[in-house]
């Protein structure tokens, strides 16, 4: 015990070990007195601004995709007649509300629609009941709002938050249902009323569900949400919620004075103390609220609080016990290998008493550390590699730091970074083993090394996987054109000897030159990025900052267009039309940068896998492609043509199931075609395009079908109906032949003269004469 004591390091190990256990436990019981609160208030805060933000990105999808779906609405060709017609015209006014239901059937979110038409005081809805008048239409506040004038500024769509009836027959009574209503025209009356309207009713209990759906699935979301407008009127509540008209006015008053788009508040509901958190969306301009008891906050943390402080104390009492025996235990080995290190010194030192023994031990292991040569190329390597990755050494400390670890640069001097990276880098793991590639590696840095250093001082660093970088001093201010080919020019030797040596394609870059070594990590993340142009520029590539800024920094977008010929090829099947599409996208995108090419070669996929589900969701096909396996097999590719090549085979494997299929569907859209031309024989402006129009299909594309399946164009087709039914009015002798032509959608008598001719061999004149003698014997 005495020579313990006598010993500074144990005395010192024991006096500071007491010391710190028992401001810990001081300084630990206080924090978590005063902290539990503060931190359950923070929890609470962000967990609910996470829980809110969720909730104000589902408004904010709803409204975009309101938006979206009323302008469609509005879009579509017969929606302007409709809106502005003076006569009906019940053959577009069927054709149109069919699409508006099939469209509603797509959009589980929307409630119902409305066409307004004020010239003719009518009211379109979407439903089994389509057509109202005024005075018969069951949404009253609809046209109170049509006929109010100002309503709002045409052509911008917000949501009106109103109640609506479930009768959408007109019969009154059923529940009230919340909705938000988008009301999108152009035009006004002389009175500055609505002349004609496109009215969308999307469904309230949308935003609720997404609520309650956020509130099962969150166990820290305990109490009730809800949404207010700008007024500080409520728009949407959580199930069973309580929440009164006063104190959301109340709450929304508080919530704009604190100009912020998130934060929280104390308050009290029904004189019960409550912790409100609100988040603001730009877009609706909304305010979403969630009220949270405030006892449920810090009902765990006064027992945690309480049972915590006698834990501490505790620990404190026994911490004060242990000191003791684990300076104890601390100090024996520190003691031996104090006695084993002062074997190795041959120095007087070795016989001197040992009263600073870790003083002793630090200088002893740092002369045998600098000693080993490995060790001494292993730390250079670590000091080169901490530049490059920020955690070098200051600019005062590098040159006694570089002449003490033989490192062959000048910190004072400027620096340039050349990279080389391995090429088929997966082909490349598999290959070989790690030992194999990190003999690879240095290989590649040892021959760099002694390539440049024929003309600049350098350093190689091995940067890990398939990346060695290689450190240049240079003259900045001399630097030039030359210097910059000399440059390129022993990054292509390199490359060439990697490819003969070694069968490895490698891809060389370098960056600007740099005045100091103190921002060397900015340098590694400038040639980091250039290395990343190999994309463009194909393996074994030799990237120049000249050729990186060469780049076109214009914004680049797949056009419309683009989109929607590779659409109606990948539809159709036909795989070297899409090809062709995609290898003109890949050379425009060959232009741009790095980072532009990636953004749209991602919307790409998300635009192909869109058209896959589109398809999909029709019934069509079932192509089995995962969008998350595909993407990952993207950023594993390192050029553009491989990710070209990658999608060639999708494309391929989407035409041959589109082929396989391509003759059912071709009889059930012929089928279609027939139905629609038997339906509709009597109308004059009857035609392959308007046939299109009401499929929403390609003329071209559903007429080369109808060819191909039948061996008779459409207008062929449509002419023979229309024979065989004036045929049979004929044969009944009850109306005239300009009665039946008018009925049947031939304008022309000359023309149907012909037509029966060659149909049926015998003039119209030979074949009624050749029937009244019949019916007079």
């Amino acid at each position: 015990m005495k020579l313990l004591l006598q010993s500074s390091m144990f005395v010192k190990m024991l006096v500071y070990i007491m010391i710190i256990l028992a401001a810990m436990t001081i300084v630990l019981s206080a924090v978590l007195y005063f902290s539990f609160e503060r931190s359950a208030l923070e929890t609470v805060t962000r967990n609910n601004s996470i829980f809110l933000s969720q909730i104000s990105y589902g408004a904010d999808h709803m409204n975009e995709n309101a938006n979206n779906f009323t302008w469609s609405m509005y879009g579509e060709v017969d929606t302007i007649p409709l809106m502005y017609q003076t006569k009906p015209d019940y053959l577009q006014l069927i054709g149109a509300m069919d699409r508006i239901n099939r469209s509603m059937q797509l959009n589980s979110s929307v409630h119902s629609v409305y066409i307004y038409n004020s010239k003719m005081k009518r009211y379109l809805a979407s439903g089994n009941r389509s057509v109202h008048s005024r005075d018969s239409f069951y949404d009253k506040e609809i046209v109170a709002m049509m006929e109010s004038p100002g309503l709002q500024k045409p052509g911008r769509l917000v949501p009106i938050p109103r109640t609506i009836h479930d009768s959408l027959e007109g019969e009154g009574g059923g529940n009230s249902i919340p909705v938000f209503t988008y009301i999108m025209y152009d035009t006004v009356t002389s009175n500055d009323t609505v002349e004609g309207a496109v009215i969308v009713n999307i469904k309230g209990e949308y935003l609720q569900s997404i609520m309650n759906a956020m509130k099962t699935k969150t166990a820290w979301s305990e109490g009730d949400t809800f949404v207010i407008d700008k007024n500080s009127s409520i728009i949407s509540t959580s199930r069973d919620s309580k929440i009164s008209t006063e104190f959301a006015q109340r709450i929304g008053i508080k919530a704009a004075q604190m100009n912020k788009d998130t934060g929280y508040f104390l308050d009290t509901l029904d004189h019960t103390k409550v912790m409100v958190n609100y988040v603001s969306t730009g877009s609706l301009g909304w305010k979403f609220i969630h009220v949270t008891p405030y006892e449920t906050i810090i009902a765990d943390i006064r027992k945690t609080r309480e049972t915590t402080i006698l834990v501490v104390l505790g620990l404190l009492f026994i911490g004060l016990l242990a000191s003791f025996l684990l300076s104890w235990r601390l100090y024996s080995p520190i003691r031996q290998l104090v006695s084993k290190a002062s074997q190795l010194l041959t120095s007087p030192q070795a016989d001197e008493p040992r009263t600073h023994e870790l003083a002793f031990l630090n200088n002893t292991i740092s002369e045998a550390y600098v000693s080993m040569r490995g060790t001494m190329i292993n730390r250079k390597h670590e000091i080169l590699k901490g530049m490059l990755l920020q955690q070098q050494p200051t600019l005062d400390n590098m040159p006694a730091l570089f002449k003490k670890y033989k490192i062959a640069l000048d910190p004072t001097q400027a620096y340039l970074l050349m990279a080389f990276r391995i090429d088929h880098f997966e082909q490349f793991k598999r290959q070989f083993s790690e030992k194999d590639r990190m003999l690879l590696r240095f290989s590649i840095g040892n021959l760099a090394s002694e390539m440049v250093g024929a003309h600049y001082k350098n350093e190689t660093v091995d940067m890990g996987n398939d990346l060695v970088v290689v450190i240049l001093n240079v003259d900045q201010e001399a630097l030039s054109g030359d210097d910059n080919e000399k440059i390129a020019e022993i990054g292509a030797q390199i490359q060439s000897w990697c490819m003969q040596h070694l069968s490895l394609s490698v891809t060389a870059a370098f960056g600007y030159a740099s005045p100091e070594m103190s921002d060397m990590h900015r340098g590694y993340e400038e040639v980091l990025v250039h290395t990343g142009y190999r994309l463009i520029f194909g393996h074994g590539a030799l990237i120049t900052p000249t050729l990186v800024s060469d780049r076109s920094t214009e914004p680049y977008k797949i056009s419309a267009q683009e989109d929607g010929q590779l659409y109606e090829a990948l539809v159709n099947g036909k795989l070297e039309e899409a090809a062709a599409l995609l290898s003109g996208i890949m050379t425009k995108l060959g232009n741009h940068t790095v980072d532009r090419v990636m953004s749209n070669i991602h919307y790409l996929t998300y635009s192909v896998y869109d058209t896959l589900q589109l398809i999909e969701d029709n019934g069509l096909d079932r192509f089995e492609v995962d969008y998350n396996a595909f993407i990952q097999q993207i950023h594993q590719l390192e050029t553009i043509g491989e990710i070209e090549r990658l999608f060639v085979e999708l494309f391929t494997h989407i035409t041959k199931i589109v082929a396989s299929k391509k003759e059912k569907r071709s009889t059930v859209l012929v089928d279609t075609m027939i139905e629609l031309i038997r339906l509709n024989y009597t109308d004059r402006n009857l035609s392959l395009e308007s046939i299109a129009h009401t499929m929403n299909m390609s003329k071209v594309y559903i007429g080369k079908v109808f060819r191909e399946t039948l061996s008779q164009s459409v207008a062929d087709y449509m002419l023979d109906v229309r024979m065989d039914k004036a045929m049979e009015a004929i044969r009944s002798g009850d109306q005239s032949l300009t009665e039946i032509l008018e009925k049947v959608g031939i304008e022309n008598k000359k023309y149907f003269y012909t037509l029966f001719k060659k149909k049926y061999g015998v003039t119209y004149s030979e074949y009624k004469l050749k029937n009244i003698k019949s019916d007079s014997r």
